[in-house]
């Protein structure tokens, strides 16, 4: 099945991160095998593997939040901020302001008006999406913007069936 995007003629998108690169291609000289088959099969072993690895990452977060949830609340009960534990390591809470969007056109407004339209962008993956859309019916990316064309790996499935 051919993707929507294969008829663009875009060039590749080279990774701009030079020691993320050096650690795949030092990575990619270990790998001995070189059929689509094998390296497939290494893909979707190795995919499985990140994703049980994901899976244990949001249990011990879950387990963590329960943790600094009670913390919270004992450090209230106690009347502290911080406790110095044995051997010096001390675990403190400290207020800290956080701002959530609630009316996306009046904070546009007074960023404008602040002088900071600089700094007003999309979310890049609001941008992305939009760049497809527009390729994918014929037009050119936006000023501004330059599209890359990137190989991704589709699964569908897994090793056992």
């Amino acid at each position: 099945m051919a993707s929507k995007y294969a008829k663009l003629n875009l060039p590749p998108l080279e990774e701009q991160d030079v020691r993320h690169r050096s650690l795949v291609e030092k990575e990619a000289s270990k790998i001995t095998a070189t059929k689509p088959a094998e390296l497939a099969k290494m893909y979707l072993k190795i995919r499985e593997k990140k994703e049980v690895k994901a899976d244990e990452l949001k249990s011990i977060q879950v387990i963590l939040d329960a943790i600094i949830h009670k913390l919270k609340t004992a450090y209230e009960e106690e009347g502290i901020t911080q406790i110095k534990l044995e051997g010096g390591a001390t675990v403190s809470t400290q207020p800290e302001p956080v701002s959530q969007v609630t009316n996306k056109d009046e904070i546009r407004e007074w960023a404008i008006a602040q002088g900071l339209e600089r700094e007003l962008s999309l979310p890049w993956s609001t941008l992305n999406s939009i760049v497809k859309q527009l390729l994918v019916s014929g037009k050119p990316e936006p000023p501004g913007v330059k599209a890359f064309m990137r190989t991704k790996i589709v699964r569908r499935g897994t090793l056992d069936g």
